[in-house]
């Protein structure tokens, strides 16, 4: 009969020794050689994989802008839909390109704003600070393409603008046809029917005398084409540098800046701000 105390039983003592190790000679192990083919295989599959990487960011960037200038035409047709079908204007001012528009709205002399916006602006910029400050608009980042990473021929750096009082001319990475509206052209021998026309577009950062100059390699989206938003509010992404066609039909529909009437010519807004 075994008997029991502290210090064990008295029956004896069986002791059982596990190795947690595996015997050397059963080990796996990689060569050198083998260890370079892993790299080399690893690294081409980066290289392999990376501009396919790239290009869904930029797809997807693209889409971003898209749905930017599609929020865009939906304030501007509530802003028409308050304003007799009229897109944002000052009306009857002629020259929409000067640092005293809508002063009293969105400069510096701002009757009740605080705090005061930044400076007297012009241009779109002026209209777009007009369409966040009454709600048109509810995100200044709507205004600044995601793929835009510089403005203008001096690659000045974007951001968005943290509220509208300051928003400026590199807050912002589209142009702006000013003048049209949602009724019918007035000009003599223009479209019958109600057509569809660029209203807005990312902008190029190419230097030129063009109102709506070609693309190059540091526009927003390079040289691969733009989203163009029409006066129906849907966008389209149009392939290729130029959409200097698409200026062509309002010219004829609506009149050319400089040769027709001033108060009814279309004129393009944001795209040489501080090239």
């Amino acid at each position: 009969m075994c008997s029991r105390s502290l210090a064990g039983s008295s029956c004896g003592v069986i002791s059982i020794t596990i190795s947690d190790r595996a015997p050397m000679k059963n080990r796996v192990a990689f060569t050198l050689p083998q260890l370079l083919v892993a790299v080399a295989v690893g690294s081409l599959l980066v290289v392999t994989l990376l501009p396919t990487l790239q290009s869904d960011r930029e797809n997807l960037r693209r889409a971003v802008c898209a749905n930017n200038l599609r929020e865009i035409g939906q304030a501007m047709t509530m802003y028409s839909d308050d304003f007799r079908g009229s897109f944002p204007s000052s009306a009857p001012i002629t020259d929409e390109s000067g640092i005293n528009l809508l002063k009293r709205e969105v400069g510096i002399g701002c009757s009740g704003c605080d705090p005061f916006p930044l400076n007297n602006a012009g241009g779109f910029t002026a209209f777009a600070r007009y369409l966040v400050k009454h709600h048109y608009i509810g995100n200044t980042a709507v205004l600044l393409c995601p793929s835009a990473k510089v403005i203008g021929i001096s690659s000045t750096p974007v951001s968005v603008a943290p509220t509208w009082q300051t928003i400026n001319w590199n807050n912002l990475s589209y142009f702006y046809v000013v003048k049209m509206t949602t009724q019918l052209p007035t000009k003599s021998g223009a479209a019958a029917t109600n057509r569809c026309y660029m209203l807005c577009a990312d902008r190029s950062n190419a230097s030129s005398v063009s109102s709506t100059p070609d693309l190059d390699p540091t526009s927003p989206h390079g040289t691969d084409g733009r989203n163009v938003l029409f006066t129906d509010s849907h966008v389209e992404w149009i392939t290729g540098s130029s959409v200097s066609y698409l200026v062509n039909p309002i010219h004829n529909d609506w009149g050319t800046y400089g040769i027709d009437s001033p108060t009814t010519s279309p004129q393009v807004l944001g795209q040489q701000d501080h090239i």
